[in-house]
């Protein structure tokens, strides 16, 4: 009944002068987009009250004292390198859905109604998604607590490789987040820019056209060189990722070769 009613709320208002068939076609489109967004979120609460089960169920064969234990900080730390990846593909999805419904609404697009749906649908769907990995991680920590510590032969170092390892995820959602954040925006005052330029260009004198083109052209020059400046650092970073996650690879495998030892 919600759904039903916040579909047609949209579609009356923002809709009320089209046609009956471009109505039509609008409800389907919304519907589709609200359908899709339920769906995932039904799926998030089908992963909570399996979360709640699990641990319910732990808790209640539970030999543990209920103290944090090297292997419940282990678990716990890789959850925040899950949280961290979830949370970014959530600000990721929102960066995206910016950019395309400015640029939608800029240019008057024919498709504006579905390119818009779908990326308010897709912001919605990443954020349920988020919740279920959350969720699972959250699950894997409160269950680790329930059970008795595991036996690691070398529980500080292990925990420092999980912390690292953890470290890495972060810090690469991180950059997903702010290269999506940034492009977002050029999108947007790019689309927000052609949008406008018909109705300035035709003011221009001869002069300041060719003067436009100059700055157009230097504009063009200089971001080249921007990029060809971000992929080398990209690269940079990429190598030294690459470097942090080989050591932690190392560590693993000196750890097992110790513990079969």
């Amino acid at each position: 009944m919600k759904k039903t009613l916040i579909v047609a709320l949209l579609a009356s208002l923002t809709f009320a002068s089209e046609t009956e068939n471009t109505q039509t076609k609008v409800l389907n489109t919304l519907n589709q987009a609200v359908d899709r967004v339920e769906d995932a979120r039904k799926d998030t609460m089908s992963a909570l009250s399996s979360m709640i089960e699990s641990v319910n169920t732990a808790r209640a064969t539970s030999q543990s004292d209920g103290n944090r234990s090297i292997s419940t900080k282990i678990v716990e730390t890789h959850a925040i390198g899950t949280i961290a990846k979830s949370t970014a593909a959530v600000e990721t999805a929102k960066a995206n859905a910016l950019a395309l419904i400015t640029q939608a609404i800029d240019k008057l697009d024919a498709n504006a109604t579905q390119i818009i749906s779908d990326a308010v649908a897709s912001v919605e769907i990443a954020k349920a998604n988020a919740a279920k990995e959350i969720l699972k991680a959250t699950g894997r920590v409160e269950i680790s607590k329930t059970q008795k510590p595991m036996d690691i032969k070398f529980p500080k170092e292990t925990l420092t490789v999980a912390k690292n390892v953890s470290a890495i995820q972060i810090a690469k959602a991180t950059a997903q987040t702010e290269v999506a954040r940034s492009v977002s925006l050029v999108e947007i005052a790019r689309s927000s820019m052609d949008a406008s330029m018909p109705d300035a260009m035709s003011q221009l004198t001869t002069e300041a056209y060719e003067n436009l083109e100059a700055i157009k052209a230097s504009a063009t020059a200089n971001i080249s060189s921007y990029l060809t400046k971000i992929e080398v650092v990209k690269a940079h970073m990429l190598s030294l990722i690459a470097s942090e996650v080989a050591r932690v690879e190392i560590a693993k495998v000196d750890a097992k070769k110790e513990s079969n030892k």
